[in-house]
């Protein structure tokens, strides 16, 4: 009976040495793109040491590197306004191990500050006229609002210019109506009545 104890004991260390291994070479890491050429880089667990950010270009050639010494997870912004557009690789080591290798795309700055315009304006009773014009054809969503809750969503295929007018039915003239308008690219307008 001891035996079998004893070897149950081992058999639960080992394999609880294998899933600290595995957290190790698995941690989540995440990159979200911002305006403006800058990127933000989230290490979502407790490192287990330092970590290494190395980041490549699209011919493989390291372009930065910087060690953090971190005790609980974290957030690092990353400029790639001096690199220049392109495509880059951003690679997260722990333990000497690669946990991470997310590639990137850096846009020109041109497309990154193109904007687009849109204007509500309330016709009579519970009509509003929703119009949007932007540079290039994008896809985007448009969700209405009544105090604060959805009541209306739909997809539009791209275009330059829309102009759409809603009829909503069971909105109180004293409710607070809003639309927003999410393109795809992540650019986003909210749109208020009053």
């Amino acid at each position: 009976m001891k035996t079998l104890l004893a070897i149950a004991f081992v058999l639960a260390m080992t394999n609880e040495g294998k899933i600290s291994e595995e957290r190790a070479v698995n941690a989540p890491v995440s990159i979200k793109l911002l305006d403006d050429n800058k990127a933000l880089l989230r290490y979502k667990t407790i490192p287990e040491g330092s970590v290494l950010v190395r980041i490549f270009d699209e011919n493989n050639k390291m372009v930065k590197k910087q060690f953090l010494k971190k005790e609980l997870a974290f957030a690092k912004y990353y400029d790639f306004s001096n690199l220049g557009p392109g495509n880059y690789t951003v690679e997260v080591n722990e333990k000497n191990r690669i946990s991470e290798r997310i590639p990137i795309v850096i846009g020109n700055k041109e497309e990154k500050n193109e904007q687009f315009t849109s204007n509500l304006e309330k016709l009579r009773w519970n009509s509003y006229k929703l119009s949007l014009d932007q540079e290039n054809p994008v896809e985007f969503t448009v969700k209405t609002f009544q105090n604060g809750i959805l009541i209306h969503e739909e997809k539009i295929d791209p275009v330059t210019s829309f102009a759409r007018k809603y009829k909503l039915m069971g909105v109180a003239p004293s409710h607070n109506v809003e639309f927003v308008v999410m393109r795809s690219d992540g650019k986003t307008q909210w749109l208020s009545s009053k």
